[in-house]
């Protein structure tokens, strides 16, 4: 569940004790945990998680708890983006046994490109809505991505856009357009499989098939 401010937490939680339900909440990824049934079996999945800048840590946080709630372990690697490049490179070494590549940016949305590059591994990238000037707000972010000349899927979030209008109209017309994940809608309810652990959120999400 996407929770963005302290003051919900602590009724939710209040309920889910009173009813049984094991809870856990990730302030960083802005993600409530609920869960009835056991931990989530480990898959042998390595994603790695890597952003560009500070400000998309957030929305990194969010895809990283996601994936072990999947059973992945995940491997991060944060403020590693373009505009310092050479940050990188040492980096991504400890990241190279990945399975996939999660690499969030806003402003131009650079890095997935970049990483496309130089791994031999799927990439999604993921533009996040940040930046201002032309197309800022995550639009030049997204638009870099869908023509990257590297091979990446793409994935958008709607949190921090749902009150944009024009984004939402924006984003959902190119991911038609895109082969890469469509953008989830707030609070769309995702089962890992296992059990009745379950997540809820209202940004970049993932399910198990």
């Amino acid at each position: 569940m996407g929770i963005r401010r302290k003051a919900q937490i602590a009724p939710i939680l209040a309920s889910a004790k009173q009813q049984g339900i094991a809870s856990e909440y990730h302030e960083a990824g802005h993600i409530l945990i609920l869960s009835t049934g056991p931990a989530p079996q480990k898959t042998g999945g390595i994603v790695a998680v890597i952003t560009a800048g500070t400000s998309d840590i957030r929305v990194a946080e969010e895809a990283k708890i996601i994936a072990e709630e999947m059973g992945c372990e995940v491997r991060t690697a944060y403020d590693v983006g373009a505009a310092g490049i050479h940050r990188l490179f040492p980096a991504l070494k400890p990241l190279l046994a990945a399975h996939v590549f999660v690499v969030c940016a806003g402003r131009e949305g650079t890095l997935p490109s970049v990483v496309a590059g130089l791994v031999d591994k799927p990439v999604i990238g993921v533009p996040v809505s940040v930046g201002y000037g032309y197309m800022g707000e995550g639009r030049a972010a997204l638009a870099s991505m869908l023509q990257s000349c590297s091979v990446i899927a793409v994935a958008t979030t709607c949190t921090s856009t749902s009150a944009d209008p024009k984004w939402r109209s924006a984003s959902a017309k190119e991911g038609q357009r895109s082969r890469g994940p469509s953008s989830c809608q707030a609070d769309q309810r995702h089962r890992c499989g296992r059990g009745r652990r379950e997540s809820r959120c209202s940004g970049s999400c993932s399910r198990s098939r």
